[in-house]
């Protein structure tokens, strides 16, 4: 298996764990804003949002490629593009929680439990609101982080004559795999020597 496509399952693997996780923490705070803080609704539902559409996309192209190869969800310029757009989402849902958090608890969330039991319940949104944004950049760098691999390779790729690398699938590439330029170097074929000479010259 080429490291493109290791780097690809763990990057999947790890993003989807990630937005099950911040689906859960955002619809918690989605519920909680209604009773408690009604500023944190919108930052919580792009966090919602972000995460549905990752968890419905991402393990999509992951099954398809493997029981279909070629697929157009698998093709380098689709996963290019639709990755582009979560790493977008991403970025956006952890920056308008980090403003959230800023806006609304600006001295932190250890000043809440000093306060008393009665603040509990502030103290969980805050906390809440710093773990969407740390697993919203999370997110961010692992998937901009692949998608520049992707981006950078598949450049490499067409300038040296492969056209057809943008409608490829990502599976079949052969990135970064160590025995991807060795069979043009191999290739050559020998010519037949000339009819009539041997190794110890022309005979008489």
């Amino acid at each position: 298996m080429a490291l493109i496509s290791i780097l690809r399952l763990g990057v999947f693997g790890t993003t989807i764990l990630f937005s099950l996780i911040v689906l859960g923490l955002g619809g918690h705070l989605v519920s909680k804003g209604e009773l408690e803080l009604e500023s944190t609704k919108g930052a919580a539902g792009l966090a919602v949002a972000t995460a549905v559409i990752t968890l419905v996309s991402v393990p999509a192209m992951l099954i398809i490629d493997m029981i279909r190869r070629g697929a157009v969800s698998s093709l380098v310029v689709t996963e290019l593009a639709g990755l582009g757009l979560l790493w977008v989402l991403w970025l956006a849902t952890g920056a308008d929680n980090v403003d959230q958090f800023n806006t609304g608890f600006p001295e932190g969330c250890d000043v809440l439990g000093r306060l008393g039991p009665r603040f509990h319940d502030l103290q969980v949104i805050c906390r809440e609101l710093q773990a969407v944004s740390a697993f919203g950049f999370l997110n961010w760098l692992m998937l901009v982080g692949y998608w520049s691999v992707l981006l950078v390779c598949s450049l490499i790729a067409a300038n040296r004559g492969e056209s057809r690398i943008w409608f490829t699938s990502v599976g079949e590439t052969g990135f970064l795999s160590n025995g991807s330029t060795s069979q043009t170097t191999t290739s050559q074929k020998m010519e037949p020597m000339p009819s009539g000479a041997g190794y110890g010259g022309p005979q008489v």
